[in-house]
């Protein structure tokens, strides 16, 4: 059984996906994502390291160490406006990470849900079920939707509980 999200800070808080292929394609999974996505790691954008990734590319998820990040996140986030969309009319589904250590389960979701119209979310799914709920609602609920949902929670917990990387939550 794996582990429940943990409140840190009175936060949820989950245990931190690893990035890396196998993980990943289990929680496709846990989340009944449609067959035909593959996951690669990508060490190094240079060109011999990207002519071996098979192609089309649908989409790529970039790690960046925490100093680059805040700086990158620093100097861009005061010059975008708040996002306050909803609907099916908007060109994207776009969701705030409320959920500790969920940024993997967040950029995941964001590409599933907004690629070729959710091309991959299997239809009647739960995670269908939460694609269809999550675009009729502004901002604020769609962060509230994910935040409470238990078969967001179960998926990543059970995939992320997988990886090799020592859990913050396993007991010393």
């Amino acid at each position: 059984m794996a582990p429940s999200a943990q409140f840190v800070n009175g936060c949820k808080t989950f245990i931190p996906l690893e990035n890396n292929p196998d993980v990943l394609a289990h929680l496709c999974e846990n989340l009944g994502v449609a067959p035909g996505l593959s996951f690669h790691d990508v060490i190094s954008t240079s060109p011999e390291m990207l002519e071996w990734i098979p192609r089309p590319i649908h989409a790529l998820v970039v790690l960046a160490h925490d100093p680059i990040y805040n700086a990158a996140r620093s100097a861009i986030e005061p010059t975008i406006p708040e996002y306050q969309g909803s609907g099916p009319d908007e060109p994207v589904v776009w969701m705030k990470q409320t959920i500790g250590h969920a940024c993997g389960l967040m950029a995941l979701l964001h590409c599933l849900f907004n690629y070729e119209g959710g091309l991959y979310v299997a239809p009647d799914s739960e995670l269908d079920k939460l694609r269809t709920r999550a675009i009729e609602l502004g901002p604020a609920d769609r962060a509230d939707l994910l935040y409470n949902s238990k078969f967001l929670e179960d998926a990543h917990m059970e995939a992320a509980s997988r990886g090799v990387i020592k859990s913050p939550f396993s007991r010393r």
